[in-house]
């Protein structure tokens, strides 16, 4: 058993840290490599992605985020090495004293538990979770405020179409009114299939997905997902996805980060009425219903006095 390796953890406070720290770092020495600054350079370049800041402060808060997130996933990984290395050393250890049986089930356990560097790095997980949290609701309240100011206060209208029936109704409505055509014969005539979600040609009985010509087809993310992302990336586009997760409470920020993209890319193309669904007509409806500024936020008559005289 070599309990001399420089990367062992029970090693690690005689291993000498970088100059002017505490000395209670549980990775130093050799084990530096592994702090290499691209590593964190990674985290910064996503979440600059991901949170669009704008302005120092809010540059500061990202960076802060990635650090916290960089550090969290380190943490992490040294948890399971100390943990798999006590499991390693303490078998040999029970062997050499003449433990069997249950007890070196036992040890083994206590071992992988209660290792001062295991403890050491939990703690400061903790801690940098919570920095974490603390940074990221700091900055979305940052960008909360910028917006609200840039807009004007502005208040997105709901979505009318709030359920999955409402959405396959609207979806099947541009069939019906003759919007889409059969893609095998070009055909508008037909009749909607509801229990299967499709539309059937009359002329060659093709059946065509409700999704088709958009740019749901063939996703498996429900329509009133789809739906609120496009409602609401029409009414701000410069949403982050962090505030797209957040509204549609979808776990995996990669998805929402792809039916952004799409999103974005639908809004600009030529055909962009049909790839999304023409929900961009309601939003033009919606627009030109709204008030004038001015009648949004009627002045105060007192205040208009006074600067006319």
């Amino acid at each position: 058993m070599n309990t001399e390796h420089p990367f062992n953890p029970r090693n690690a406070e005689e291993i000498p840290g970088p100059e002017g720290t505490d000395g209670d770092a549980v990775v130093s020495g050799p084990a530096q490599e592994l702090l290499d600054p691209g590593r964190s350079d990674e985290y910064v370049y996503a979440y600059l992605e991901e949170h669009q800041p704008i302005g120092p402060t809010e540059h500061l808060i990202v960076r802060e985020l990635a650090q916290h997130a960089a550090s969290v996933d380190l943490l992490n990984e040294a948890i399971g090495a100390i943990q798999r290395q006590g499991a390693k050393e303490l078998p040999e250890f029970a062997r050499l004293v003449g433990e069997t049986g249950s007890a070196v089930h036992d040890a083994v356990l206590a071992g992988t538990m209660s290792q001062e560097p295991l403890d050491r790095c939990e703690k400061r997980l903790r801690l940098h979770s919570r920095g974490f949290h603390r940074a990221l609701s700091k900055l979305e309240e940052l960008q909360a405020r910028r917006k609200n100011v840039a807009t004007g206060d502005q208040v997105i209208p709901p979505n009318p179409y709030s359920t999955e029936a409402a959405c396959e109704a609207h979806m099947m409505e541009r069939f019906q009114t003759g919007k889409c055509c059969c893609p095998r014969c070009s055909a508008r005539e037909g009749h909607p299939i509801t229990s299967r979600r499709c539309w059937e040609c009359a002329v060659c009985g093709s059946q065509t997905g409700l999704r088709y010509g958009t740019i749901m087809a063939n996703s498996p993310m429900p329509l009133t997902k789809w739906f609120t992302a496009i409602w609401l990336m029409l009414w701000r586009p410069t949403i982050t996805t962090a505030e797209l997760v957040s509204t549609l409470g979808v776990t995996r920020i990669m998805t929402v980060r792809k039916m952004a993209n799409r999103i974005r890319v639908a809004m600009n193309a030529e055909d962009a009425s049909d790839l999304l669904a023409g929900l961009d007509n309601h939003y033009t409806k919606y627009q030109a219903a709204l008030p004038e500024p001015s009648a949004r936020h009627p002045k105060n008559p007192a205040v208009t006095e006074a600067c006319s005289r």
